[in-house]
């Protein structure tokens, strides 16, 4: 089962390539454009791309600014605005390579996406000249432009202005533009593009903050010298032909003063773009406004776009009257243009013929190659259709009529897309739900393997029974025969043939269809998993004909109780609010288990202790005003209840001050959590509280709870999973992550009563009234407190606004830096300290290994499920796949850091868990009385 397990999740990691599509390289084929002999709507474009530059901090500064600005003068009176969104991880290049090119590819994860971008053709491979001014590095980006004019300043010059006030790189880039205009190209030369790439802003973020005076300095010089170019372009040129376009490739957090980004939080992704000039829609009549702007922005009376960043490449294109790039993703944002019915019906045609080339060129280069064509028949857009709409636009357009023409442009534009988007997913769509397969599968195999886990006392037990009853028998007269069932029983044949069966035609549908050599693992592995859990309950069931319902009830039920609740509960639902309710449910299921032998005033007290540890994460999540009524309502719930718990039916004085003090730490959390949701102190010192807050309050559930009520195995394993759960919902990913391991370790490791209590509370019962406290429940107590906080802080606090550090996310997609060595390092040493604490404590307690390995092998997996879950309801395209998949290969490392430890503790124990439960589906022997043979029966 080890071995299976290892490749289980190996199969899981190396999966992240079909989970994270990738925009492949495939070139349409060059697309019929209809610009020739066309008037452009411009014969200039002036693309100003600003490092660095949020779509926040420039509409926030705007909206503070005067009403001379340049810029604000711009969206208000003469030109378009908007917010262009980013596929993370943002970086220059990607943002960069998006807008001009139209695709924007993902960068490589764990080594298995290679980097294409220099094969990738631009919008300036076709103008008649691009002048580009501004940091060598992203010329690099376009080897293959013609006609390109390369103006950069030396490396040594960026690197000093780090020290001054950032302006310097911007006023160089601005005043080599000018120089051009004076001797560049004439008056009537078309087609021409001058592209500024401006950095000032992204070092001064950097520097400072993206929020600083520096970057206000920054922002209010590149006012300036805009407006200063616009006037220079005109005097030289004499006429109104130019068209402009400001935007930037990525944004900066502002949560600190290193100005990061890479993540996908909506500063990082979301960069704004202001057009003006020839061929630019002009700002509507002042009226209510049609657009979503943010309270935030108020420029409440102007109307706003929102598109992706691959679609300004088909903009810039159209602008310029130049074919769409052959690689775009893009479709044309109608809604920024102010053209004639007839180049906008010819924009359109462009957009959509070169789209319909991509989709035939990705059906041709990933169709399905074996005898079966299903996925060519699900694929949203046919040949057939796509040469309709083709003769359709065509037809239209001979004889003039525009709008026919352009409403079936756009109706190929969005058929083609879809079919874009389905190829780039091909191998996505069939991997899913073999991967949810095997996952689910793993996990409720290892949860029946815990459920199966024979105790001593019961075993001992046996063996006095049979000893007796031998004695017995042989006391008596009475001559039975002992039978021993040696064969297999005629179930688990038929359950091997079914999947032996199973396995050839998934090997030859794989072979066929010319999938992939990796889909060979996910099938096989789905498979085998389900193979060896059919046949294992199986097993159980058998194992009941003999044994009695009574004895067998516990390991025939649960095993598809708690597995297909703790898994499949999550199917309908995507990241946290899954995870909540199946531990609720599990919660619940406790409560009704305990109520048929505990007290009811500890049942009360446990139910109305445990589910506001629950309910708390909601406030993270939900963001509402029921969310704050919820939050509010549990929390005085448990304030309540557990204050007549504590004044009622508690003497002892220790147990009466941690429950004051986790009373009072719940009261400052709902203080300061309702201070977060009106608005009123969110920031990181906020943000910390809570998490203090919430971290001793999970250090003392075991003082709380584990004092009176007698608790099971899983539930002492869901406590532990909530404390860890709250601090992801508390925005502490790669330590919640860490704190499963670190939970469960201080229930399994530092119990000192013996292996047959290894699976229940490590703290123990607090003393009886007039006893002392034992020394060493406070010794552990106090080292379990920290080590959690030694952890927490060499973990590093991970706070990230979109619900995942882009630290982390880095650590898989960029070349290692000092920075992401220096975290991973982080992260390893508390790995590390984790082993030491599991080695040293198990050794001086003799606490099961086996069983600590498979609980935290379980919620590992679990976690991975959920990951797996939100990934498959994730768009391919969405700027939360980013961290979904993160979580997703650190779920599936952390599974292996725990396997690697089973064969350690296997060799130091000299037994298996796995082999202790295999007792149960060994041969069964039982004796029969000779008279029951022979009789009718």
């Amino acid at each position: 089962m080890w071995s299976l397990g290892l490749a289980v999740h190996v199969v899981l990691l190396m999966s992240v390539k079909d989970l994270y599509p990738e925009e492949r390289t495939t070139r349409g084929d060059e697309a019929k454009c209809g610009w020739e002999g066309v008037d452009p709507p411009a014969d200039r474009l002036v693309l100003a791309l600003v490092d660095g530059l949020g779509a926040d901090v420039l509409y926030r500064a705007l909206a503070a600014a005067p009403n001379d600005t340049f810029l604000k003068e711009v969206i208000e009176d003469r030109g378009s605005w908007g917010v262009a969104i980013g596929r993370p991880p943002s970086s220059c290049l990607d943002g960069t390579m998006a807008v001009t090119t139209g695709v924007s590819f993902p960068k490589p994860v764990l080594g298995l996406h290679p980097e294409p971008r220099a094969t990738v053709d631009s919008f300036f491979d076709s103008t008649s000249r691009t002048y580009y001014v501004g940091h060598p590095r992203v010329s690099a980006y376009f080897p293959n432009a013609k006609n390109w004019v390369n103006i950069t300043y030396p490396e040594e010059m960026a690197k000093t202005s780090w020290e001054t006030n950032c302006t310097e790189l911007d006023d160089w880039v601005f005043d080599r533009a000018e120089e051009l205009l004076e001797k560049g190209p004439g008056a009537g030369m078309t087609k021409v593009a001058f592209f500024l790439h401006l950095r000032g802003f992204d070092i001064a973020g950097h520097v400072e903050n993206s929020k600083s005076v520096r970057a206000a300095l920054v922002l209010m010089n590149l006012d300036r010298r805009l407006e200063l170019l616009e006037t220079k372009i005109r005097a030289t040129f004499g006429d109104d032909r130019t068209a402009f376009l400001l935007t930037s490739d990525h944004g900066l957090l502002d949560v600190d003063r290193e100005g990061r980004h890479g993540g996908s939080t909506a500063q990082e992704v979301e960069t704004p773009v202001v057009t003006w000039g020839r061929g630019v829609a002009r700002p509507p009549a002042p009226c209510p406004r049609r657009a979503a702007a943010p309270p935030r922005w108020p420029l409440a009376t102007q109307s706003r776009g929102t598109l992706a960043q691959r679609d300004l490449a088909p903009l810039l294109a159209s602008l310029l009257g130049l074919p769409v790039p052959a690689y775009s993703r893009g479709a044309l944002p109608e809604a920024f243009l102010n053209v004639t019915d007839f180049q906008q019906s010819t924009a359109l045609s462009c957009n959509a013929f070169q789209m319909s080339e991509l989709c035939a060129a990705l059906r041709r280069d990933l169709g399905s190659r074996g005898v079966f064509s299903l996925q060519d028949t699900c694929a949203p857009f046919s040949e057939k259709e796509a040469n309709l709409l083709r003769s359709t636009i065509l037809s239209s357009m001979k004889v003039g009529d525009w709008m026919k023409s352009a409403e079936s442009s756009r109706e190929m534009i969005a058929l083609a897309g879809r079919c874009v988007r389905y190829w780039t997913n091909y191998y996505r769509y069939l991997a899913i739900p073999l991967l949810v397969l095997v996952s689910a599968g793993w996990g409720i195999l290892t949860l029946t393997t815990i459920l199966r886990q024979p105790k001593e006392r019961e075993e001992q037990s046996e063996v006095t029974e049979q000893q007796e009853t031998k004695a017995e028998v042989e006391s008596s007269s009475i001559v039975r025969l002992r039978l021993t069932v040696k064969r297999t029983p005629c179930h688990i044949v038929v359950v091997d043939v079914f999947f032996g069966l199973l396995f050839s035609v998934a090997i030859f549908l794989v072979a066929f269809e010319g999938l992939p050599i990796r889909f060979y693992g996910y099938t096989l592995a789905a498979i085998a998993v389900w193979w060896l859990l059919v046949r294992t309950f199986c097993s159980l069931v058998f194992a009941m004909k003999f044994t009695g319902w009574e004895r067998c009830s516990h390991y025939g039920w649960s095993v598809p109780v708690y597995g297909l609740l703790s898994q499949l509960i999550m199917l309908p639902m995507s990241d946290r609010l899954g995870l909540t309710v199946g531990l609720v449910l599990l919660l619940i299921y406790f409560l009704l288990a305990d109520l048929r032998s505990e007290a009811t005033g500890r049942t009360a007290h446990w139910i109305f202790s445990s589910l506001p540890l629950i309910i708390l994460p909601f406030y993270s999540t939900l963001h509402s005003s029921f969310d704050s009524y919820l939050y509010l309502t549990g929390g005085l719930t448990w304030l309540t209840f557990s204050a007549y718990y504590v004044l009622k039916s508690r003497t002892n004085v220790l147990d009466l001050i941690v429950n004051l003090l986790a009373l009072i730490l719940l009261i400052g959390s709902i203080t300061v959590g309702y201070l977060v949701h009106s608005g009123l102190g969110v920031n990181r010192v906020v943000t910390t509280i809570i998490s203090w807050n919430i971290l001793i309050m999970a250090i003392m559930v075991p003082w709380i709870l584990g004092s009176e009520v007698t608790e099971t195995r899983l539930f002492q394993t869901v406590m532990c999973l909530c404390a860890a759960f709250q601090l992801l919902c508390v925005r502490h990913e790669s330590l919640a992550l860490l704190a499963i391991v670190v939970h469960l370790t201080y229930w399994m490791l530092l119990e000192v009563r013996g292996p047959e209590e290894a699976l229940k509370s490590a703290v123990g019962p607090l003393p009886e009234v007039g006893q002392e406290l034992k020394r060493h429940d406070v010794r552990r107590a106090l080292l379990y407190f920290a080590y959690l906080v030694f952890s927490y802080y060499a973990v590093g606090l991970v706070e990230s606004p979109s619900g995942f550090d882009s630290r982390w996310a880095s650590l898989f997609s960029e070349t290692p830096t000092p920075i992401m060595v220096f975290v991973l390092i982080k992260a390893a040493i508390a790995l590390l300290i984790v082993t030491i604490f599991f080695v040293v404590f198990l050794r001086l307690t003799g606490v099961s290994r086996e069983a600590f390995l498979f609980l935290s092998l379980f919620f590992c997996n679990l976690l991975g499920f959920e990951r797996l879950i939100a990934l498959s309801l994730t768009r391919s395209d969405s700027p939360r796949l980013e961290a979904a998949l993160c979580h997703h290969i650190l779920a599936q490392l952390l599974s292996l850091f725990v396997l690697l430890l089973y064969p350690i503790a296997v060799v130091v124990t000299g037994s298996s868990l796995v082999q202790k439960c295999q007792r149960i589906q060994e041969p069964i022997s039982t004796d029969i009385p000779l008279s029951y043979l022979n009789s009718d029966e």
